[in-house]
């Protein structure tokens, strides 16, 4: 490539209206990260909130995912992200593995809560995402470890 913009993934403004509460975050897309399981794929998440934890919403966090290569070939950028999961607690990130296994992980902290899930980072439909653990990240001898 000459250098030229492929995709202006977000501009974001000055997140000084962060509410002081835990679980709070910025409103619009945050944590945008590249998949390492695919060649040229974005992945974010959005609060459904507004970023304020005081306000019901479910499902509380969408991770999107946009595929780069897909816009360049059409002719034109990417298309806009594509909600891959839902969270209900605040999302606490992925583990991409190989053949579309993946972790995906929220918390909360009003109550302590984690909960790890086994989910097909592909997509398929036949396999819906399965609950590994739910429990409070403070009692250690709950804790199951990481996985390798």
């Amino acid at each position: 490539r000459a250098g030229e913009t492929v995709r202006d993934v977000c501009s974001l403004p000055l997140a000084d209206a962060i509410p002081i509460v835990n679980n709070s975050c910025r409103a619009g897309p945050r944590g945008v990260a590249w998949r390492p399981d695919r060649p040229a794929e974005l992945y974010w998440t959005e609060a459904q909130d507004g970023g304020d934890p005081r306000v019901a919403a479910e499902p509380r966090d969408i991770i999107f995912t946009a595929d780069l290569h897909a816009g360049a070939l059409e002719g034109g950028s990417a298309a806009a992200g594509v909600p891959t999961f839902h969270t209900n607690l605040r999302f606490g990130g992925v583990s991409w593995g190989a053949d579309g296994l993946g972790l995906l992980y929220e918390s909360w902290y009003k109550t302590r809560t984690i909960k790890a899930y086994v989910v097909d980072t592909f997509g398929r439909a036949d396999r819906p995402p399965r609950l590994l653990y739910d429990r409070n990240y403070e009692d250690s001898y709950d804790d199951p470890g990481s996985p390798l």
